[in-house]
């Protein structure tokens, strides 16, 4: 694993160290599990976006899917 250097400010490091001490785990932990949070649902904003844009679209039938080609 390799150390990233990240400044804060104070701000920001004193709601970490309040979050840290209501969890009881490190500013680290805090931090990399919010890093970890992010990367998982970075996509979740796209499909919400996605989904709205295409929310009046025409929905076509099952068999229009998937129906034979013939």
């Amino acid at each position: 694993m390799k150390t990233i250097a990240l400044k804060l400010d104070d701000f920001v490091l004193e709601l970490l160290t309040r979050e840290a001490k209501q969890r009881k785990m490190t500013r680290m932990e805090i931090i990399r599990s919010a890093i970890v949070n992010f990367l998982v649902t970075q996509d979740d904003a796209e499909d919400l976006a996605y989904i709205q844009t295409h929310k009046k679209d025409r929905k076509i039938s099952f068999a229009e899917v998937f129906g034979d080609a013939t």
